[in-house]
């Protein structure tokens, strides 16, 4: 399932809180992970996965990062995503990730997943379809940020637009609960005021 999201005011944001101490260095990842995390809130089904023919039903929201290292991927979890704060998202993703690029996960580092976000907007992809790690019931595709014209109250202008395919293991997850939570996740992401609520 994907859709277009129109990331203006989420950039402004990010540029205005890279000048805090305390987001430092805060990436569109950083906050695409924030609203993922707020939008399994609102629709924890799509945090659940099929384990022995049984749902799964997990009451944490740990976001697996997907991260290309030398010889493939690795996944480092940020646990309990929904609970912590932008600013802390920003510093503990960015240690998951160096562990993990540097091939020295701590212990827990790549355990307790249950959704994942793989993120190729450093490359020129429009959109694409990821592939849902073992255990988990869905993954977030996030593309690259370009400029296209959008329509602002009867208005053609220039705009900066993403785009986000959710892949879903269609035994646990439909289409119709796929489409809710991806519409909320753009809400939240054009109103990015409320990642930080």
């Amino acid at each position: 399932v994907t859709s277009k999201i129109t990331v203006d005011a989420l950039s402004k944001m990010r540029e205005s809180l890279n000048k805090l101490p305390e987001y430092e260095g805060v990436t569109y990842n950083h906050l695409i992970i924030k609203a993922s995390a707020l939008a399994l809130k609102k629709y924890p089904r799509i945090n659940s996965a099929l384990a022995n023919d049984k749902l799964v039903q997990p009451s944490d929201i740990n976001i697996g990062i997907v991260t290309a290292v030398p010889d493939g991927l690795l996944i480092p979890v940020l646990k309990n995503a929904d609970a912590t704060p932008l600013s802390e998202i920003v510093t503990t993703s960015r240690g998951l990730i160096q562990r993990a690029r540097a091939m020295k996960p701590k212990g827990d580092d790549l355990s307790g997943g249950t959704f994942s976000i793989s993120n190729m907007g450093m490359f020129a992809v429009e959109s694409f379809s990821a592939i849902i790690s073992p255990g988990q019931g869905a993954i977030l595709a996030v593309s690259s940020i370009n400029e296209e014209p959008v329509v602002v109250d009867g208005q053609v202008k220039a705009g900066k637009v993403m785009r986000v395919t959710l892949s879903v293991d269609h035994r646990i997850i439909d289409g119709v609960l796929a489409g809710e939570f991806v519409t909320e996740l753009k809400r939240l992401v054009e109103d990015p005021v409320l990642l930080l609520a």
